[in-house]
């Protein structure tokens, strides 16, 4: 199966690199975390593959792109400080390229078991849009980088910009030896499907993430 970067459009590849710089800033020692050639499966989000239900960010909702772009940096400082947190995204990976491997009938029982009711306000005007890494849109482009910027901002003027950069330099650089974060950048494809069709993972990462914006002082 094709992975990583090969199976991106030029120009999406340019993007997601941004998206990354803008996520993990290097800081003084100049390292990244994070590595493109280590990207897995993007190719899920292409024609071919939706013929294996689905699978893959091929359909998102608003709902979960929102949230995601709204609170990204929230979610990596709960990963870079909360082994029970790592671990969840780990178990939830496994479970997305597990359900590779099961039959159609299998594969909707399962997504049966993981479905949890959703408040009527969380349905309202709710949305889903394609995307596909081999074709690039450039206004799909301008709204990810503009809502982790205004993410950033909000993340800065809570006064964590100091505090996300000494999370990200103790990062270890040993890929044999480092946390589960640093595969959880490289299968952001399953993670973003997880939030999108697991409700238990979902419910799970709203309530750690917003727990901990109000311990440390600011209104969710």
């Amino acid at each position: 199966m094709t992975t990583g970067i090969e199976c991106l459009h030029p120009l999406v590849q340019e993007a997601v690199e941004k998206f990354y710089q803008k996520m993990y800033p290097p800081g003084s020692s100049g390292k990244q975390v994070y590595d493109l050639t280590r990207l897995e499966d993007m190719e899920l989000t292409l024609s071919e593959q939706q013929k294996v239900y689905n699978i893959g960010t091929s359909m998102i909702t608003t709902r979960t792109l929102k949230y995601l772009l709204n609170n990204s940096f929230w979610i990596n400082v709960c990963l870079l400080v909360n082994a029970d947190f790592r671990a969840c995204f780990d178990d939830a990976i496994m479970i997305e390229k597990a359900l590779m491997q099961v039959d159609d009938v299998q594969y909707s029982d399962f997504r049966d078991d993981m479905t949890l009711p959703v408040a009527d306000e969380d349905l309202t005007g709710i949305k889903s849009f394609k995307v596909d890494f081999s074709a690039y849109r450039g206004s799909y482009e301008g709204l990810v980088l503009n809502g982790t910027q205004a993410a950033w901002t909000n993340f800065v003027n809570a006064g964590m910009s100091d505090a996300y950069q000494a999370l990200l330099d103790d990062v270890p650089y040993d890929r044999d030896k480092g946390p589960g974060f640093l595969n959880i950048i490289h299968a952001i494809v399953y993670v973003a499907n997880a939030m999108n069709r697991n409700g238990v993972f979902d419910k799970y990462v709203r309530l750690v993430v917003e727990s901990v914006k109000k311990q440390l002082g600011e209104e969710s």
